[in-house]
């Protein structure tokens, strides 16, 4: 059997911001709209092609559950989702 080299209790500190990168640029209001009505779209267009006529979105809470709902009820109206949060 061979001997693991590191003892299991073991602690190390890493120092992570060690590295100085620069900060891309914040993408412009016109830009975000843009990628948001192309999301609009897209799932229009993925709705209507398999047709559904209602969708479920099971959402977590997170930032990530928030804007796919968002986006998908500007795409088929409130009417046309339910959210099941889990």
């Amino acid at each position: 059997m061979k001997k693991n080299p590191i003892p299991s209790k073991t602690q190390k500190v890493i120092k992570v911001n060690s590295i100085k990168t620069p900060l891309l640029g914040s993408p412009s209001e016109s830009s975000l709209k843009k990628i948001h009505q192309k999301l609009v779209t897209g799932l229009q267009g993925y709705v209507k092609k398999n047709g559904f006529n209602k969708v479920v979105l099971g959402l977590s809470g997170g930032i990530d559950s928030a804007l796919t709902l968002k986006i998908t009820i500007d795409a088929l109206g409130a009417g046309n989702v339910a959210a099941l949060i889990l």
